[in-house]
């Protein structure tokens, strides 16, 4: 029940008083500025164009290494300037099925020499094999059942002491017997290579030749660019990956020249690099080249570089290697393949192919402590300057409330009452 005043005629109950308007500017105020910070930080991560590599990638072709380098083998330079542009037909299911009966047939301590011999086959470089592979199988293991019998025995002969076959077909439309037979062969071994190594270990004897043979194929890569791949896929399917090209970008961190034995691809030494993903999980990945620039053979095997340089690595999918990271035993992806710089040519160790280090732009210390310090004493003085005010605001409305607005009680609180009448 509402009890009416006699003096004034409004109710004896306070009337419920409206918040102050100050209190919900404070919070509004809070709210945009966490708005803006937030909307900042998006653009900043919107800004950096890896995000969009994936959707809007250049579809350019990875050029071969330059012919005629100094460090490089008179073969690799021979294979180079024969190398095609075109894409192969496909492999006739017959000859493929032969060639794996004749792969089988090769003593796997010879099946290094006769992949290298058949390579140069294909290619057509025309040099003559120094260390030929070991025939006496041809002789002692050979299957006279294998349809053509005898046109595999005069391609595994010509390969062996690096002789050119007579071109059987005048019409380049159409592949030739002797490069269906010897892109089989090669597939065959291949395929025998990669399945020998060892997943999810150390480094084992039975990768040396699937390491070696990648190495090789590393001068001459696919003339399409392979579909840029991140860490997680690799570590998480090894086995859809397994020897396919892919390509790969991240900064390196360390970097480790080590020499190998005599082999059969005339290889004597390769780089062994630590790379930083720029995008997604931060793990390592150990990528595996033939040579490097200056920039990134100046890094050392004992460095951990943060902000190395960033390289765009094209290879083979080899293995996971198991090492001892700091939280114990972990997993790391190995590529075997070339550094190629985001133009499309490929590093080499000359001076016009120096892969220069990305320098990103760093604010100053003083200047991020200066802009701290002066974010901080604004924010200061915004919350006292409000504090004080509504202090003030809330003192007059105090005043304001004890005053009484009848004049009839101020009249009599003076006496003059009895003077009016």
């Amino acid at each position: 029940m509402r009890i009416p005043s006699q003096f004034t005629e409004d109710n004896l109950y306070s009337r419920p008083k409206r918040r102050s308007e100050t209190i919900q500017t404070y919070r509004r105020l809070i709210r945009l500025g966490l708005g803006l910070l937030l909307v900042v930080v998006v653009m900043q991560q919107a800004a950096k164009p890896v995000l969009y590599e994936t959707f809007f990638a250049e579809e350019t072709a990875f050029a071969p290494s330059p012919p005629n380098d100094d460090n490089r083998s008179p073969s690799a330079n021979a294979l180079d300037a024969q190398a095609t542009t075109e894409k192969p037909p496909p492999i006739d299911p017959d000859t493929l099925f032969a060639a794996r009966q004749i792969a089988k047939r090769i003593p796997e301590t010879d099946r290094s020499a006769w992949i290298m011999a058949l390579l140069n086959q294909q290619r057509h470089t025309g040099i003559s094999v120094l260390n030929p592979p070991d025939r006496t199988w041809i002789e002692t293991q050979w299957d006279e059942n294998i349809p053509d019998s005898e046109s595999w025995k005069e391609l595994l002969e010509n390969a062996a002491v690096g002789n050119q076959p007579a071109e059987r077909s005048t019409d380049d439309s159409q592949p030739t017997d002797d490069s269906q037979q010897i892109r089989s062969l090669v597939t065959s071994l291949d395929n025998w290579v990669t399945q020998r190594v060892v997943d999810g270990s150390v480094w084992n004897p039975k990768d040396s030749d699937a390491l070696y043979l990648y190495l090789y194929q590393a001068m001459h890569p696919p003339r399409t660019t392979p579909a840029v791949i991140g860490i997680l896929p690799l570590l998480q399917q090894p086995e859809v990956y397994r020897g396919k090209w892919v390509a790969f970008s991240g900064r390196v961190a360390r970097s480790e020249k080590q020499p190998v034995s005599e082999n059969a691809y005339d290889i004597d030494s390769y780089w062994r690099l630590w790379l930083r993903p720029r995008t997604g999980a931060d793990r390592p990945v150990q990528v595996i080249v033939p040579r490097v620039p200056d920039a990134i053979a100046e890094i050392g095997s004992e460095a951990t570089v943060t902000e190395g340089p960033a390289v765009m690595i094209v290879g083979r999918f080899l293995k996971r290697l198991a090492y001892r990271s700091s939280v114990g035993a972990d997993l790391a992806p190995v590529i075997v393949g070339r550094i190629v710089p985001q133009s499309g040519t490929p590093t080499g160790v000359n001076a016009s192919n120096k892969l220069v280090p990305a320098k990103p732009k760093k604010p100053s210390l003083l200047a991020i402590v200066a802009a701290a310090a002066m974010a901080g004493i604004g924010f200061a003085g915004l919350l006292f300057w409000r504090t004080v005010s509504q202090a003030k605001k809330s003192q007059r409305l105090r005043d304001a409330n004890r005053k009484d607005p009848s004049g009839f009680l101020d009249e009599l609180q003076n006496g003059n009452l009895g003077d009016q009448r």
